[in-house]
């Protein structure tokens, strides 16, 4: 359950191999933080698999936090850059790598959102220019988008479900996938984000310090991250 982790020294790293609930990293470098849900590997983290090199459910880098992939169910495709923010792939059902349905997102600018909540539904959106948004919901009810900041983004897929960036900071991002999931967003600091997959999952990350990520794929699993810091990283397989 508990895994803890300083940077220089890693000294306690503990882990419950079939949930894995709690892991919790403070890193300078501590770049690759991963456990195995099924054999709980101390250095590994996959839900179902892990490769070490690669980790499919997991990577981090801890000054940059450049990729972060969870597989807790299947959930294949989720990735975050820190300081950039810049790809993050999310599907609320399955989360499928190979079709990274959910969610794209450049934090600095914006440029690529992409969210399929039930089908695929493409949205898209550059910050600068907001020139191209795309947006194939089952329900839509509203979309805006102010091109030089991006401001207001709202999407509903199924239930009225909300999306709103602002391409300067992308203060708020709002989705709701199945039962009005919601995530937030701050491109600058990636302050809040929040996603509920299935169950009202939740996802929290801050772009600077990356500070709290939580993700939660089928039953409500959480991993916080830290980017700069790497203070807390919980994760349930």
């Amino acid at each position: 359950n508990a895994m803890q982790c300083n940077a220089m020294q890693c000294n306690a790293m503990q882990c419950n191999a079939m949930r894995c609930n709690a892991m919790q990293c403070n890193a300078i470098q501590c770049n690759a933080m991963q456990c195995n849900a099924m054999q709980c590997n101390s250095v590994q983290c996959n839900a179902i698999q892990c490769n070490a090199m690669q980790c499919n459910a997991m990577k981090f880098n801890a000054m940059q936090c450049n990729a972060i992939q969870c597989n807790s169910m299947q959930c294949n495709a989720m990735q975050f850059n820190a300081m950039q923010c810049n790809a993050m792939q999310f599907s609320a059902m399955q989360c499928n790598s190979m079709q990274c349905n959910a969610m794209q997102f450049n934090a600095i600018q914006c440029n690529a959102m992409q969210f399929n909540a039930i089908q695929c539904n493409a949205m898209q959106c550059n910050a600068m220019q907001c020139n191209s948004m795309q947006w194939n919901p089952m329900r839509y009810k509203e979309m805006e988008c102010n091109a030089m900041q991006c401001n207001s983004m709202q999407f509903n897929a199924m239930q009225c479900n909300s999306m709103q960036c602002n391409a300067m900071q992308c203060n708020s991002m709002q989705c709701n996938g199945m039962q009005c999931n919601s995530m937030q967003f701050n491109a600058m600091q990636c302050n809040s984000m929040q996603f509920n997959a299935m169950q009202c999952n939740a996802m929290e990350c801050n772009a600077i310090q990356c500070n709290a990520m939580q993700f939660n794929a089928m039953q409500c699993n959480a991993m916080q991250f830290n980017a700069i810091q790497c203070n807390a990283m919980q994760f349930n397989a």
